[in-house]
C-alpha cells in the first residue's frame, strides 16, 4: 500500500512538472559575434529528423547584433544550426534549453551558450 501511494505521488509530481511547461516555448537571446551575417537559424529537439522552420523568418542578424528568439517546446536538449552568408554554417548538438534567460553567442568558430551575469 505504501509503495502504491509513493508511486502515485511521484506520478502526480511528474505530471505537474509537464503541465507547468511554458505553452509559448522558451525565449533566448542570440548574439552574433561571428564574421558573417546570419541568414537562417534552426533549433530543433535533439533526435528530430528535420530542422523545422527558420527562426529568423527572413530577417538577417548582422555581426554585432542580437535578437531575442522563441523556441516551440519546453525544457530539453536541442540541436542548433545557424547559416551565415556565403553558406557558412555553425552547428552544435544536445544543447540544454530550459530558462528564458539563456544567451547563445556565435563567434568566429563556435556556438556558446551562457547565462547573463548577475
Amino acid at each position: 500500500m505504501l509503495r502504491q501511494a509513493l508511486f502515485t505521488v511521484v506520478l502526480v509530481a511528474a505530471s505537474m512538472q509537464v503541465a507547468t511547461a511554458d505553452p509559448n516555448g522558451i525565449r533566448f537571446k542570440l548574439v552574433n559575434r561571428g564574421g558573417y551575417a546570419l541568414e537562417k537559424v534552426f533549433v530543433s529537439p535533439t533526435g528530430t529528423a528535420n530542422w523545422g522552420d527558420d527562426l529568423l523568418k527572413g530577417r538577417v542578424l548582422r555581426t554585432g547584433q542580437s535578437l531575442v528568439l522563441h523556441l516551440k517546446g519546453g525544457c530539453g536538449l536541442y540541436d542548433l544550426r545557424f547559416v551565415g552568408q556565403a553558406g557558412v554554417e555553425y552547428m552544435d548538438e544536445e544543447v540544454q534549453f530550459c530558462d528564458d534567460d539563456d544567451i547563445v553567442t556565435v563567434d568566429k568558430s563556435a556556438i556558446k551558450k551562457s547565462k547573463p551575469a548577475k
